[in-house]
C-alpha cells in the first residue's frame, strides 16, 4: 500500500518495507493480533479515499470484518508484522488493480504474500484491463517495472513479481470504468461475493475455553500429520467428553487453507446417511444432488470426487460409530486428507486406519486452568480455595467434560462447606463409572429443571432453541429462565448454526447443544428410571409411526403420558407433518399437540378429480378448514406450506386459544381468523410467500 496515511511510521522506507515483507521477516508483533475475513490490497493515492473506503465501510456494515490501513492501524503497530497477520488470517483478499499500481513495491509484497498463502483472491480491474497484466512489457505497467530496472531495485524479484501479475490476471474478477460506472454498484456486487466465501470459510467454533489446545494439536501432528503422505485417512478415538470433537475442529481450522475445499460432517451418528453424502458433494464441489439411497450416494460420490488430480480435500467425520457409515462417505481422493472421529478404536481397525491417535487425559495444569475457567471464570483459583480446587482435578482425571461440568456445578457456590460436600460426593461415585460425575450436577436440579433437561436430551440437541423454549412454555414449564440454569451448570449450550431435520437444512439461528456423553446419561434416565412421561425418542419407535396415518397417531396417543418429536409423510393424506406431542401442565390423563407443521405442497401434484379419502384432505382441496380431529386447544406454534382453506377452524370453540406464532407460507386463506382478538397469546404473525387473504394476495 504506497500511501501516505495517518497510521504510517515516519522513518519506515517503503522499499525496506517491500524487502522485509516479501522475505516473510518480522519487526516484532502486534500486542494482540487481530483475525480479519478481508484484506484489501491497494495503492492508496490512487483509490484509497474512493473505492478501497467504500468497499471497507460496505463490508464492515454486513459484520465482515475488513483489513483497511488507515482504518485497522494503531498508533504503535508495526506494518510489516501488522499486515502479514492481517494477509494471513484473512479468508479472502481483494486485490484493486490502479494504472499505477506497480509502482508500489508495498502492493507488490502484498500480493506475494497473498499468493503463498493460497487464499481466494478477488481482482478489481480499476481502469486497468486484464490484459494489461499479461502483457507488461507494453501495458500501464510497463514504465514502472522500467523505473525499477533502471533504479535497480529488486532485480532478482522483478520476475516473480511479473509472474505474479499474469497469474491474476487470469482469475474471474470485475472490470471498473471509473467514467461510467459507480462504486454503490460495484461494492455491491463484490460484498455479495465476499459474504458467501466468508461465510464458507468461516472458523468453526472450538470451545469457550480451548484450554492445552496448541500442544494438543502438536502432540497429534508429530503422531499422525505427515504433509508428504496424500490420501491419509487418520483416525481419533477415546472415550465420550474426552476432546474429540474439539480437537478435530481445531485441525480443521489450521489444515483447511492447504486444501481446496473442506467440509465438516457434525455427528454422523445422528445424521442421515443421504444427506451427509449431499453435504459432502455440495461442500467439496459446489454441486447440489439429492440421493434416493446410500448405494447411489457412495457410487456417485466415488465416481465425481476420487478422480480429481487437479484439487484436494479436508474431511472430518465426526461421531462414527459403524463401518457402514465410514463406507457410505468415504472418499478415495489421492490428495486428500481425512480425519475421522469415534468412541469405538474397533471401528477404525476393521477400516484398516493404521494412523489412529487416543485422547490422553488433560495434564494437572490444563485440568487445573479448565476447571478454573469454569468454576471462577478466571484460570486460576480463588485465594483460600487452592487445595479444594486440586482436590476436584483430582478426582476428574484429566477428563475435560468432568472439569467442564463438575467446575460448572460448583460455579457461583457460596462458602467452602458447600463444595466440601460436593466434593465427597464426587468422591463416592468417580470410581464406579463416568457417567455418575455428570449424575452429581443431576443431582441438584428440581422436578421441572430435570424434565427440561430429559426434553432437550431427547429431542432438542441441534434443534431450534426458540422450537424448544415455545414447546417447554406449553408444557407449564418456566423455559428461558430453567434453561439459563442448565447452561449455568455447562448441561446444555446455545451455539448459532444451521438445523437439520428430516434431512432437510435450515436457516442459521441459535440451537441447541449437549455434549453425547451428557445426552446419552439423559437419555438413559429417560428410557429406564423415570416412568412419566414416557420420552419416545428411538429410532425404531419414529419409523414405526411412519406406517401411521397423522389421525391415528393422534388417537393413539390421546390419554396417554407421552412425549414425541417427529417428522412423517401421511400416506393417506399426501401430507408432511412436522409436530410435537406432550403432556401440558404434567397432567399425565391429557397429551396435547403443542406444535405443528403442515406441508400442504404435495397437494398441488395430485388431480384434483382423483379419489381422494379421508377428511384432511377433502378439507385441504375443497377450502374448508383444519379438521376437527387435530387438537388445536393447547397448540403454541402453527405453520402452514402451500395450504388452501376458507377458514382455518369450524368454530370458535376450535380457536387455539393458546397459540403465540401462526405462519401463513404461501397459503390461500379466504377468510382471515375471526375475531383475531381470541388469540390472546399471540406474539408472531407471519404471511410469507404468496398469501392469499379474500382472494387478494
Amino acid at each position: 500500500m504506497a500511501s501516505s496515511s495517518s497510521a504510517r511510521p515516519l522513518n519506515l522506507d517503503e522499499n525496506a518495507f517491500g524487502e522485509m515483507l516479501y522475505k516473510g521477516e518480522k519487526m516484532g508483533s502486534s500486542a494482540s493480533p487481530k483475525v480479519y475475513d478481508v484484506f484489501i490490497n491497494h495503492r492508496g493515492p490512487d483509490v484509497k479515499q474512493t473505492l478501497a473506503l467504500e468497499l471497507y465501510n460496505s463490508l464492515e456494515k454486513v459484520g465482515i470484518r475488513a483489513f483497511l490501513d488507515c482504518k485497522e492501524m494503531d498508533l504503535g503497530d508495526l506494518f510489516p508484522s501488522t499486515i502479514q497477520n492481517a494477509i494471513c488470517s484473512s479468508s479472502v483478499q481483494i486485490a484493486i488493480f490502479s494504472r499505477r499500481y506497480a509502482e508500489s513495491v508495498w502492493c507488490l509484497a502484498e500480493l506475494a504474500l497473498m499468493l503463498q498463502t493460497k487464499r481466494k483472491i478477488i481482482p478489481i480491474f480499476y481502469d486497468v484491463p486484464p490484459f494489461h497484466l499479461r502483457y507488461l512489457e507494453k501495458g500501464v505497467y510497463a514504465d514502472s517495472f522500467n523505473y525499477h530496472t533502471e533504479k535497480r531495485r529488486y532485480l532478482d524479484k522483478l520476475d516473480g513479481w511479473k509472474e505474479n501479475l499474469r497469474c491474476v490476471s487470469f482469475m474471474s474478477g470485475y472490470e471498473f470504468n471509473n467514467n461510467n460506472e459507480n462504486f454503490a454498484t460495484l461494492c455491491k456486487n463484490i460484498v455479495s461475493a465476499v459474504r458467501r466465501e466468508v461465510e464458507r470459510r468461516r472458523p468453526l467454533e472450538i470451545a469457550r475455553y480451548p484450554t492445552g489446545m496448541e500442544e494438543l494439536v502438536e502432540d497429534f501432528e508429530r503422531a499422525c500429520w505427515q504433509k508428504e503422505e496424500k490420501g491419509k485417512v487418520m483416525g481419533i478415538y477415546g472415550m465420550g467428553g474426552s476432546g474429540k470433537t474439539t480437537l478435530a475442529k481445531e485441525l480443521f481450522n489450521q489444515k483447511r487453507s492447504e486444501f481446496s475445499a473442506s467440509c465438516f460432517l457434525f455427528d454422523v451418528r445422528e445424521s442421515k446417511l443421504t444427506y451427509l453424502q449431499t453435504k459432502l458433494l455440495k461442500d467439496l464441489v459446489q454441486e447440489n444432488h439429492m440421493f434416493d439411497s446410500i448405494p447411489e450416494g457412495s457410487s456417485y460420490l466415488k465416481s465425481r470426487l476420487a478422480y480429481s488430480p487437479f484439487v484436494s480435500f479436508l474431511i472430518v467425520m465426526d461421531d462414527i460409530d459403524h463401518l457402514d457409515q465410514l463406507n457410505a462417505l468415504l472418499v478415495n481422493n489421492s490428495g486428500s486428507m481425512i480425519i475421522v472421529t469415534t468412541r469405538d478404536e474397533r471401528v477404525l481397525i476393521r477400516a484398516e486406519i493404521n494412523c489412529r491417535y487416543k485422547m490422553k487425559e488433560m495434564n494437572v495444569h490444563h485440568s487445573t486452568e479448565l476447571f478454573c475457567w469454569h468454576a471462577f471464570h478466571q484460570p486460576y483459583p480463588t485465594s483460600g480455595y487452592e487445595d479444594l480446587v486440586e482436590s476436584f482435578v483430582k478426582e476428574c482425571g484429566g477428563l475435560p467434560l468432568s472439569l467442564q461440568v463438575l467446575g460448572g456445578h460448583v460455579f457461583g457456590s457460596a462458602g467452602k462447606h458447600y463444595w466440601r460436600l460436593e466434593l465427597d460426593k464426587v468422591r463416592k461415585t468417580l470410581k464406579q463409572d463416568i457417567k455418575k460425575k455428570l449424575r452429581i450436577s443431576l443431582e441438584s436440579l428440581d422436578d421441572e429443571q430435570m424434565q427440561v433437561f430429559l426434553d432437550i436430551a431427547c429431542f432438542f440437541v441441534n434443534k431450534s432453541r426458540y422450537m424448544a423454549l415455545r414447546i417447554m412454555e406449553g408444557s407449564g414449564w418456566s423455559a428461558e429462565h430453567t434453561l439459563q440454569i442448565l447452561m449455568d451448570k455447562c448441561l446444555v449450550e446455545v451455539q448459532v448454526g444451521r438445523s437439520y431435520w428430516n434431512g432437510f437444512e435450515s436457516e442459521s439461528f441459535p440451537l441447541l447443544t449437549m455434549h453425547d456423553h451428557t445426552r446419552d446419561l439423559g437419555r438413559e434416565i429417560a428410557d429406564y428410571e423415570l416412568s412419566s412421561p414416557s420420552r419416545l425418542w428411538r429410532s425404531q419407535y419414529l419409523r414405526s409411526q411412519e406406517e401411521k396415518g397423522f389421525e391415528s397417531i393422534l388417537a393413539g396417543m390421546s390419554g396417554h403420558s407421552f412425549r414425541c418429536l417427529n417428522s412423517i409423510f401421511d400416506q393417506y393424506t399426501t401430507l408432511q407433518f412436522r409436530y410435537f406431542l406432550g403432556n401440558v401442565n404434567d397432567c399425565e390423563d391429557s397429551t396435547s399437540l403443542l406444535w405443528l407443521e403442515i406441508d400442504s405442497s404435495m397437494l398441488e401434484k395430485q388431480d384434483e378429480h382423483e379419489n381422494i379419502e379421508g377428511e384432511f384432505m377433502s378439507s385441504m382441496s375443497s377450502s374448508h378448514t383444519i379438521p376437527s380431529w387435530i387438537p388445536l386447544q393447547n397448540l403454541q406454534y402453527l405453520k402452514i406450506y402451500q395450504g388452501s382453506f376458507q377458514r382455518l377452524w369450524r368454530r370458535d370453540h376450535q380457536v387455539p386459544l393458546q397459540l403465540k406464532d401462526l405462519i401463513l407460507d404461501g397459503t390461500n386463506l379466504e377468510e382471515f381468523p375471526n375475531p383475531l382478538g381470541m388469540l390472546s397469546h399471540l406474539e408472531n404473525l407471519v404471511l410469507a410467500g404468496r398469501v392469499k387473504w379474500n382472494g387478494r394476495e
